[in-house]
C-alpha cells in the first residue's frame, strides 16, 4: 500500500513556512497589492530560508528540494501572499538553466537568484497565440555566431522587476512545438524594451511585455 503521508522533514518544512508566511508575508500583502510594488524585502527573506533556490543545486547556493516539498512550500507561501507563491513557477526557469546553461552563466546568475537578489522570468506567451508554443511568431536569425531575436512576449509575471528572461522562439517551424529553442536574455541588453500594464489582481507581480529587437 502506498503511503502518501508527509515525512517528518516535510511536516517541519510545512510548519516553518506557514509561520513565516503568517508573520512575514500576510501583514504586507495588501500594501504591495494597493501600491503595486514588488515585495523585495520579503523576497530576500525567502532567499535566506532557501525558498528561492528550490531545484537549484547546492554548488550554486541552492536548495534542491523534491517536488512534493516544493508543493508544500508553494501552498504555504500562498496563504500569506500569492505573489510570493509564484516562486514555484519560477523554478521552471531555474531548472532550464541548471540543465542547459553553460557553467559561466550558471555561476553568474544562479547564486543571486537563490539569494532572492535577482529574478529571471519565463517568456513564453505571445499576444496572438497565448502559451501555445506551436503558434509562436518570435523570429530568430543567426548573424556572426549571434542569435537575433525579434518579436514580443506578453503577460510575463515579474517582468518589470526582472534582471533577465528565459524566452522561447521557433527555430524549426516545420517541427512546430518540437522546433522551439530557449534563449537567455538579460533585460538590460540593447534592443530589449519593457512595457507594463494594469492587472485586476496580484498587482505586485508587475506583469509586462518584452519587445525584442536584438
Amino acid at each position: 500500500m502506498l503511503d502518501f503521508s508527509f515525512s517528518e522533514e516535510q511536516l517541519l518544512t510545512q510548519k516553518t513556512i506557514r509561520e513565516f508566511a503568517e508573520k512575514e508575508l500576510s501583514p504586507f500583502y495588501q500594501h504591495h497589492d494597493k501600491t503595486e510594488t514588488f515585495p523585495i524585502e520579503q523576497w530576500k527573506k525567502m532567499g535566506k530560508l532557501g525558498l528561492m533556490g528550490s531545484r537549484i543545486p547546492k554548488e550554486y547556493e541552492g536548495n534542491p528540494v523534491d517536488y512534493v516539498t516544493l508543493g508544500i512550500i508553494i501552498k504555504e507561501l500562498a496563504r500569506g501572499d500569492p505573489n510570493c507563491a509564484y516562486v514555484g513557477a519560477l523554478t521552471i526557469v531555474n531548472e532550464i538553466l541548471v540543465d542547459y546553461a553553460n557553467e559561466k552563466l550558471k555561476k553568474e546568475w544562479l547564486p543571486p537568484v537563490a539569494r532572492g537578489e535577482k529574478i529571471i522570468v519565463l517568456g513564453v506567451t505571445e499576444p496572438q497565440c497565448g502559451s501555445d508554443v506551436s503558434g509562436m511568431k518570435m523570429k530568430v536569425e543567426i548573424e556572426d555566431d549571434f542569435y537575433i531575436l525579434n518579436g514580443e512576449k506578453s503577460g510575463i509575471s515579474f517582468m518589470m522587476d526582472s534582471a533577465a528572461m528565459v524566452t522561447f522562439a521557433m527555430t524549426d517551424p516545420e517541427a512546430k512545438a518540437r522546433g522551439v529553442s530557449s534563449f537567455f536574455v538579460p533585460v538590460d541588453n540593447p534592443g530589449v524594451t519593457l512595457q507594463s500594464y494594469k492587472d485586476m489582481g496580484v498587482k505586485a507581480m508587475r506583469r509586462g511585455s518584452a519587445f525584442l529587437d536584438n
